[in-house]
């Protein structure tokens, strides 16, 4: 549940909730960038290393991690990062804490937004999410192989193996958990409706983001749902579009390497350029706004 990223440092921790597939590990690329003094921890997701049940919704799963976080940190103030399902995940444990009276001095946001729009539409089978995810990655299939869920576990070990992706490592009960949290984070996001947040927001949205897309999916999506300021960073040339070995889209800062497993979304030439360019200039680059903020200098 609780990753220790970096238990050291003077200043109030950073809780960083997971994003789709339930794990926290790419949070620890931030460590490079943020300051010794401030500690680092990732929420994961239960039902990974052991079978267990999943949480029925949203507000589920942050009281879980919030009894986790608590034990670390019991008293504000606190600040939470969530991306993907994570950003849902986190916005629930700050009305939470406010509801107790805690104060959340930093709320974080990357690439996540209500899906309020999409109350009323029926949400995706089990075979319709997980037949996206794998059209996204390439990853060859027939509808038989995912009838009554059932799931290509070896085959699918074995392209992520030839593909040296990061998930390669791990064995097929570990593969078959990561989907079903997939899965289950799906709906999740579909039946949640936020509460309301008291105070401002750090927002992040990928820059190429198409505008009819952004309609449903920008950070004034979250304005019913926050009393504050939403900040939208200016994520063009900061932030990448990636798809990762699930065929999760989301956001990845620039000043951090592309993670074994993920590529940037867009046409080949210009994927390899700036593939190219990150590998040459990502040590000079930082996530400023957001340390800006943990140092307590936000505008």
């Amino acid at each position: 549940m609780l990753l220790p990223l970096r238990t050291g440092g003077s200043r109030p921790p950073l809780f960083c909730v997971h994003p789709g597939a339930g794990l926290s590990w790419c949070y620890a690329a931030l460590l490079a960038h943020i300051g010794p003094e401030h500690p680092v921890y990732g929420l994961q997701a239960r039902g990974i290393g052991k079978p267990e049940p999943l949480p029925a919704t949203v507000e589920e799963a942050a009281a879980d991690y919030l009894a986790h976080l608590r034990a670390v940190q019991p008293e504000g103030p606190y600040r939470l990062l969530g991306w993907s399902i994570g950003g849902h995940i986190a916005h629930a444990i700050a009305t939470e804490l406010q509801r107790q009276g805690e104060e959340v001095e930093l709320l974080a946001i990357l690439d996540s937004f209500p899906m309020t729009w999409r109350h009323g539409e029926s949400v995706p089978a089990e075979r319709e999410i997980v037949a996206a995810n794998l059209r996204g990655i390439g990853f060859p299939f027939e509808e038989s192989e995912l009838a009554d869920g059932a799931f290509p576990v070896e085959r699918y070990r074995e392209f992520l193996r030839r593909g040296n992706y990061a998930m390669a490592h791990l064995g097929a009960e570990e593969i078959l958990a990561m989907k079903d949290l997939w899965v289950n984070n799906t709906r999740l996001m579909w039946g949640f409706t936020p509460g309301r947040f008291t105070g401002d927001v750090m927002f992040f949205t990928a820059g190429r983001t198409a505008a009819d897309i952004l309609r449903r999916r920008g950070p004034e999506t979250w304005r019913p749902f926050v009393t504050g300021e939403i900040r939208d960073e200016d994520a063009e040339g900061t932030y990448l579009v990636l798809v990762n070995d699930e065929g999760q889209h989301s956001l990845w800062p620039s000043f951090v390497e592309v993670p074994a497993g993920w590529t940037v979304a867009l046409e080949e030439s210009a994927r390899q350029a700036c593939l190219d360019y990150i590998n040459e200039h990502w040590t000079d680059m930082r996530p400023k706004s957001l340390i800006a903020a943990m140092d307590g200098d936000a505008a």
